[in-house]
């Protein structure tokens, strides 16, 4: 009897079953359409719960500017400048484990005699994993404390904070079509007029607003020479 060694490289993987490559080709299609189809409705209901918080719908699917409006509506954007950073620097751990990780490899195949010579790649891509965890983990402690605020402002508990941080997909629209009104803190609007000040009369004399650009508009068309025309006690004040 006579074995006929065949090795590892010359084997060849392949299937000549359509029906396997198919459902194959079809769960991946299927959670691709499933993964759009949760971030398109998880924006729409941002839309709208934008619109309930006061703001307009659109700020609420800008990526980053959403979560910008979100963070100085309901805490700080301190939080949202720790929250980019921590990301940033995750970001740069991933991309550079890709290329310890085929180094380190390549240094033990290298020297597989010598259990020492690739000793220090092991060690920083260790500390390097353990720096992704923690800044993976600092990340989704300030968006689940965002999520909690954000519940607790439309009068919904810890539990549905949770939710909306983890589970963003199915609590989202809960929230957003719901009947859950806003009672938290009031968006950051552009006043212009001054503080426990009345709004400018242009009919009668504001002295609040003696130097408000529409009020001396208005006396320098009306009595360019007289700076307060409805003062009563010039007596150069023309008739009519």
């Amino acid at each position: 009897m006579t074995f006929h060694y065949q090795s590892p490289d010359s084997y060849s993987y392949h299937t000549n079953d359509p029906a396997l490559v198919a459902l194959i080709m079809g769960c991946y299609f299927l959670i691709i359409f499933l993964s759009l189809a949760a971030a398109a409705l998880v924006y729409v209901s941002r839309w709208h719960i934008f619109k309930k918080m006061g703001m307009p719908g659109w700020k609420g699917i800008i990526p980053y500017y959403g979560d910008y409006m979100l963070f100085k509506t309901v805490w700080t954007t301190k939080a949202f400048w720790a929250m980019i950073i921590g990301a940033g620097v995750y970001f740069v751990l991933y991309l550079s484990s890709i290329i310890i990780i085929p180094v380190t490899v390549a240094m033990a195949a290298r020297n597989a005699s010598s259990s020492t010579a690739f000793l220090p790649m092991v060690v920083l891509g260790i500390v390097q994993a353990v720096l992704m965890l923690a800044f993976l983990v600092f990340v989704f402690v300030i968006q689940v404390r965002l999520h909690l605020r954000l519940a607790k402002g439309f009068g919904k508990g810890a539990g549905f904070g949770v939710g909306m941080a983890f589970l963003s997909a199915i609590f989202y629209p809960i929230l957003a079509f719901g009947k859950a009104q806003y009672i938290g803190p009031k968006p950051p609007q552009n006043n212009t007029n001054r503080p426990n000040q009345p709004p400018y009369n242009p009919n009668q004399y504001n002295p609040n607003y003696y130097n408000n650009q529409y009020q001396n508009q208005y006396q320098n068309t009306q009595y360019p020479n007289y700076p307060n025309p409805n003062n009563q006690n010039n007596n150069q004040y023309p008739n009519g």
